[in-house]
């Protein structure tokens, strides 16, 4: 009983360490000014929502005639009243959380840049990304380029080919194609963000070697862990089956290979002021 007591303790010790820090009241008043805009936020997401669930009808129509995703031979069937619905609501859904979202950060970017108590706290941490503004800009470009190129793969290569070899398999055994709406939705939507997640492997290998988030031997000696972790990536990203795993794992190792090159080609001058570089010196928890 006693040993659970001290064990307790030296946890709200710890939690009160983690407060007290530069980083732990940073955090602190982020989120008291997000719970401050709340109302901000859910309208955002309430406009989202009804602008994405007035143009789902257009996008279930586009997927199933117009998109030429669907092979003519193949029957799209609805086995409920309510699977339309659920469609259009999860299309919804998504575009209310992207504008919810994106909201958040241009937000917080505005908060982070107009208070003076904030840019106080984060000089506290010794936190530093010492980049240009140019560069952290190329980056979003870089980023927002590397979702859309995924995006284009996906919708022109892989989810046709995954496709037309389900198809394939179901013909070889002479039984009529027959795809459930509520299943073709899902496995577009699933593959589209997946391939554009994925495409942004190579910025986030760049950044993390340039700000010294890890080390490029480091990162070297344990290549084959970063294949594996990007097969299991590509199994979560992508629906259930071999070929989507594959055909979503694979360009991210090769993107990964991408971004060591770029790093090795691109002279590093970390140390002047104008490099990617982070350092932090936040308090310690005390031992238990």
């Amino acid at each position: 009983m006693e040993k659970e007591m001290d064990d307790t303790r030296d946890v709200e010790q710890a939690i009160e360490v983690l407060l007290d820090s530069p980083s732990g009241q940073l955090m602190t008043r982020l989120g008291a000014h997000i719970r401050r805009r709340w109302l901000w936020l859910l309208g955002s997401a309430v406009i989202g929502f009804t602008m994405g669930f007035a143009i789902s009808t257009r996008l279930i129509l586009w997927l199933t005639e117009t998109s030429g995703l669907v092979p003519p031979s193949v029957e799209i069937v609805v086995l409920s009243p309510l699977e339309v619905i659920l469609i259009r609501l999860r299309i919804a859904t998504l575009l209310g959380l992207f504008s919810c979202g994106l909201l958040l950060l241009v937000d917080l970017a505005m908060y982070v840049r107009s208070d003076s108590q904030i840019r106080d706290l984060i000089a506290e941490t010794d936190i530093r990304i010492r980049a240009p503004p140019f560069k952290i800009m190329l980056t979003v470009i870089l980023a927002i380029g590397l979702g859309t190129l995924g995006a284009i793969y996906a919708r022109y290569i892989l989810i046709p080919f995954v496709l037309e070899y389900f198809m394939n398999d179901t013909l070889r055994v002479e039984l009529t194609p027959t795809w459930r709406l509520a299943d073709l939705g899902s496995f577009v939507i699933g593959l589209i963000a997946g391939s554009m997640i994925a495409w942004q492997v190579p910025i986030v290998t760049y950044v993390a070697l340039r700000t010294g988030a890890i080390e490029r031997a480091e990162l070297l000696a344990h290549r084959r862990h970063a294949w594996f972790i990007a097969a299991v990536l590509g199994a979560m990203l992508s629906p259930p089956d071999p070929v989507s795993m594959g055909m979503v794992a694979f360009p991210m190792v090769l993107l990964f290979e991408i971004g060591l090159l770029v790093d090795r080609l691109i002279p590093d001058s970390r140390g002047s002021t104008t490099t990617w570089s982070v350092t932090s010196h936040e308090p310690q928890i005390p031992a238990t």
